[in-house]
């Protein structure tokens, strides 16, 4: 197995930071397990964490998550002022399950106070120019309040600076770019993880000063997690946090898009050609949320497209991935 103590060039691949609303839609649990296996197999160093969801059970989950997978040691930052406070279908309900008494999955903390912008600034001031990864599966809260934060302890650079300088790509799961997205996203074609916090993904979009590529509605729900493997390639463990997750999410069996694993994948690895990629552009979000994307030669925009031949190839690749056994799994993927 490749892991950070034995592979020569682990110092030279991108650190990966996941900000996620984990809890809301069983899919951000998926893409965390992408993220791991990819970790695995030596294409990226998982940094942190950041939760935009605001409610304590997310924090607890993903901390849940990276224990169950020998990650406990990553940084967690909480948002300042998450939205969807609610509980959610799953998180606390996975977070509190017991076997005899006991809590059915270790956690190493229950107390989470590093607000999600002085995680981000801490990781990217001690990160080298250019060595970041970040991917955004929730709402654009955290790298908003990054983008407006200003000198502090961990760096004399704005939050601002410090993402040119340190951030390589901005892969974000958000908006529509096809009629029939924006048709299905009802509200006027608000896609969720923009509807829900309108200003700071106006923000992001506005000012994020690299390269940035959307994976939208309509790319995940082309690509769908099937329930089968669910029910029969996670029999290596005797209970899993996510098929737990999955489980309560909806009532099995049901396929899932795989929207937030989309943009993992691209995260790290973008030159594969797993989707097609659209011309470069700038997209901004008017005040009802709804995205519109503008081709101009220089633009730093950019958005994934479905290739109808790829869908099983992705679809297979993803299940492996997620379905992985870090335990006795090849790592080669």
């Amino acid at each position: 197995m490749i892991t950070k103590a034995n592979n020569e060039n682990y110092s030279q691949v991108k650190g990966l930071i996941i900000d996620t609303d984990l809890g809301n839609d069983i899919d951000d649990s998926l893409a965390m397990l992408v993220a791991y296996s990819l970790e695995s197999a030596g294409e990226c160093n998982i940094l942190g964490v950041a939760v935009n969801k605001g409610n304590y059970y997310t924090a607890l989950y993903a901390d849940i998550l990276n224990t169950f997978y020998g990650r406990s040691e990553l940084e967690i930052g909480i948002a300042r002022d998450g939205k969807t406070p609610n509980d959610g279908p799953f998180a606390r309900a996975v977070a509190e399950s017991k076997v005899d008494g006991e809590y059915k999955y270790p956690r190493s903390r229950t107390v989470f106070e590093m607000p999600a912008v002085d995680m981000y600034r801490k990781l990217l001031a001690n990160a080298a120019d250019d060595s970041v990864v970040i991917v955004s599966i929730g709402f654009l809260t955290n790298l908003a309040a990054l983008l407006e934060s200003g000198p502090d302890s961990y760096s004399e650079l704005s939050g601002a600076e410090l993402a040119a300088k340190k951030v390589s790509l901005l892969s974000v799961m958000a908006g529509n770019f096809s009629d029939v997205a924006k048709d299905e996203c009802g509200n006027a074609g608000a896609e969720y993880n923009i509807r829900y916090d309108i200003p700071a993904a106006q923000t992001v979009c506005r000012h994020w000063p690299g390269e940035t590529v959307f994976s939208g509605v309509e790319v995940g729900k082309q690509i769908l997690y099937p329930a089968r493997s669910i029910e029969d390639d996670f029999s290596w463990a005797e209970h899993h946090p996510v098929v737990d997750g999955y489980n309560l999410f909806k009532k099995m069996p049901y396929d899932r898009p795989t929207w937030d694993l989309t943009s993992v994948l691209y995260a790290v690895r973008p030159g594969d050609g797993y989707f097609d990629i659209s011309r470069p552009g700038r997209v901004e979000v008017d005040d009802a949320g709804i995205t519109h994307f503008k081709e101009k030669p220089h633009g730093t925009h950019k958005y994934l497209i479905v290739n109808p031949d790829k869908i099983n190839d992705v679809k297979t690749l993803l299940v492996r991935l997620c379905s992985r056994n870090p335990e006795t799994a090849q790592v080669c993927l």
